[in-house]
């Protein structure tokens, strides 16, 4: 567990102390709620569509990649002289000396290529991390809009995320965010 981690945590649980115990000596109720993401993800039609369409996508990714993978080993594999390779072709070590340096270099063109691609759509921040927020983003959106309508109208300061713990919806007159960072600052001045 890393130390943003464990300072989540200690955050959260002070956080819910430090509720429990205000709102008993100011002699109020402090309404607390929680959801479950991963059913909200399941059960909402419009996520599970969405995720169903990416799932498509990155499904013909793979194939591409696959494709790539393969033309990549056969090269290797004509290389290396092994027997069954496809399409069959001349042994590699009957070819003169200039074409073995083309093939060697083609094979490595090839596997840089297809590393590339494979790092291009899979890779951090790669096409199928930037295609999956877009699709899901408004999705998350809405249900963080819905919680935060739900937890004001019905009068909870705070809802938890089941999943995670994370907050999910806070009271903003009880956010002591800026007071810490003013407290912080006086410090460095």
């Amino acid at each position: 567990m890393d130390a943003r981690m464990k300072f989540t945590i200690i955050l959260v649980v002070g956080l819910f102390f430090s509720m429990f115990f205000c709102s008993t000596t100011m002699g109020q109720d402090m309404k607390i709620g929680f959801v479950n993401s991963a059913e909200i993800f399941t059960k909402y039609k419009s996520f599970a569509d969405v995720q169903q369409k990416f799932n498509k996508e990155v499904e013909e990714w793979q194939k591409k990649t696959q494709a790539f993978k393969n033309e990549v080993d056969s090269l290797a594999a004509f290389i290396k002289g092994e027997i069954n390779v496809v399409p069959p072709r001349l042994p590699f070590h009957a070819l003169s000396d200039i074409k073995q340096q083309e093939k060697q270099e083609e094979y490595k063109a090839k596997e840089a290529a297809y590393l590339e691609y494979v790092n291009t759509i899979f890779g951090p921040d790669g096409t199928a991390e930037r295609r999956n927020a877009e699709l899901t983003q408004p999705m998350l959106d809405k249900i963080n809009s819905i919680i935060s309508k739900i937890a004001q109208e019905e009068g909870y300061v705070y809802v938890f995320d089941a999943v995670g713990g994370a907050i999910a919806y806070g009271d903003p007159k009880y956010d002591l965010t800026e007071a810490v960072i003013e407290e912080l600052n006086k410090e460095v001045e």
